[in-house]
């Protein structure tokens, strides 16, 4: 049993009895081209009693010359039952990615938080991965760059799932 796993309907991997996924995926476009998409997940893990609804979505900004934008913002609540009482965990992530060439110079932004608990793939992520090169000739490029990456998930537990129930 994987938790997050990409190969959510596959052959190699068969979902234990009980559980539930749903999703709804939409696109918009112009032009023949994608302008933003729109998610959405529920999934119930048996196991676990873990529910989760997760809903995100990217933009594509349209932007003058070489330059490309691209955003995407998600939102997700986590629930062990269905009882007042139960614990939920709300999560969030944002992510921004700009790219521009212009001249002999060339960057690239590519920056992402997702809050510990946010139920997507990228869970209590921090990452930032910054490039600014330059074409010095015609086969001599220069670059710097500026990398950050940090993991720090949180998961709901379900204490009654560890316990053997013998004293």
């Amino acid at each position: 049993y994987l938790k997050q796993n990409c190969l959510i309907f596959s052959d190699l991997n068969s979902q234990p009895k009980g559980s539930e996924i749903y999703g709804l995926h939409y696109e918009f476009h112009e032009k023949q081209r994608q302008i933003a998409s729109a998610n959405y997940i529920f999934s119930k893990e048996p196991l676990t009693g873990l529910k989760t609804n997760l809903i995100n979505g990217t933009w594509f900004i349209p932007t003058k010359g070489q330059q490309q934008l691209f955003v995407e913002a998600g939102s997700s609540l986590e629930f062990l039952s269905e009882t007042p009482d139960s614990k939920r965990k709300l999560g969030g992530a944002v992510g921004i990615n700009y790219s521009n060439n212009f001249q002999k110079w060339s960057i690239q932004s590519n920056n992402y938080y997702s809050s510990p608990y946010y139920g997507g793939i990228r869970r209590g992520a921090i990452l930032f991965n910054n490039r600014l090169s330059r074409a010095f000739a015609k086969n001599w490029n220069g670059f710097v760059s500026f990398a950050v990456n940090h993991n720090e998930q949180k998961y709901l537990i379900n204490k009654n799932y560890f316990s053997s129930g013998s004293t």
